[in-house]
């Protein structure tokens, strides 16, 4: 209940749980907000000195933390990025600091870009970057990175803040085995393995079910200064040209099933893969122009 009633409180508030039950509870709590959990090596029915030292350290952190939203002095760009679909970052790094930017990078794991979410709706950027939707896939096929809801989006799109999304990644689904077979359903499917961690390939419909979950937040929001940028020769490492994720056909399916959802003007095929430094450098000079476009 505790933890609860802490996840309501803003980010960079100090807060801290100690718990003998954090190891086996912290998968159902909303594990974005910026709470820091304490496993305790004995409970506390009585003050003993494993408790009191392990209590005075606790408040020893809570004065150390620095308290109140981080100052920014000078324009931020958030930009969302996975290890599959990350080979634009440097590019977009070099590209937004040499114009006086901050360019703040969020791990497209359901948990930090529903940080990122919440900092959009406190105005810390001037712009999106939003290349990685691997959550979304996550999210909408049981992967393990897919704790989020449609705020992940909503959060820019319903301000129209000029944004520029590209399909990163979700052609993939990730998945821990943890020592466990793989689920039924995935198991006649391609498989890529990253490191612990193995990547599904996704099907058709997990395609479209992702194309629709985005575009109904496309026509509801209805934005202006958002633009779609679809790489044609691949999401992801294995889904470039040539590799076993590579799938055309899928790709030009999510184009068409976006364009049901906002204008085509606003949805642009790219030759080129996500991982494609020259990518990256196109996504920036678009964000660039509609960041200096009127109104």
């Amino acid at each position: 209940m505790s933890t609860k009633l802490m996840e309501e409180l803003p980010l960079f508030i100090p807060k801290i749980i100690v718990s003998t039950m954090i190891v086996n509870s912290v998968h159902s709590f909303r594990t974005y907000k910026d709470i820091i959990y304490i496993q305790s090596p004995c409970d506390f029915g009585i003050i003993n000195p494993i408790t009191k030292d392990l209590l005075t350290s606790c408040v020893a952190i809570l004065t150390l933390v620095k308290k109140g939203l981080p100052h920014f002095d000078k324009p931020a760009i958030a930009v969302t990025g996975f290890g599959i679909s990350d080979g634009y970052y440097e590019v977009t790094k070099g590209f937004w600091l040499r114009r006086g930017y901050h360019l703040i990078p969020f791990h497209s794991v359901g948990e930090n870009t529903m940080v990122m979410a919440e900092l959009i709706q406190k105005g810390f950027f001037k712009g999106i970057l939003d290349l990685t939707l691997h959550d979304v896939m996550d999210h909408i096929a049981k992967g393990a990175f897919g704790k989020m809801d449609e705020n992940r989006l909503y959060a820019y799109l319903s301000r129209d803040i000029p944004a520029v999304i590209a399909p990163g990644g979700l052609d993939t689904i990730a998945y821990i085995p943890q020592g466990h077979p793989l689920p039924a359903s995935f198991r006649e499917r391609e498989i890529y393995h990253h490191d612990f961690r193995v990547g599904i390939k996704a099907n058709k419909k997990e395609i479209i079910e992702a194309a629709k979950w985005i575009g109904n937040i496309l026509q509801e929001t209805r934005p202006k200064k958002a633009i779609f940028l679809i790489p044609l020769r691949g999401w992801s490492s294995p889904g470039e040209k040539g590799k076993e994720f590579y799938d055309p056909e899928l790709i030009d399916m999510f184009k068409k099933w976006i364009e049901k959802f906002i204008s085509k003007e606003f949805v642009m095929g790219v030759d080129l893969s996500i991982n494609d430094p020259e990518f990256g450098l196109t996504a920036c000079k678009h964000l660039e122009n509609l960041l200096k476009a009127p109104g």
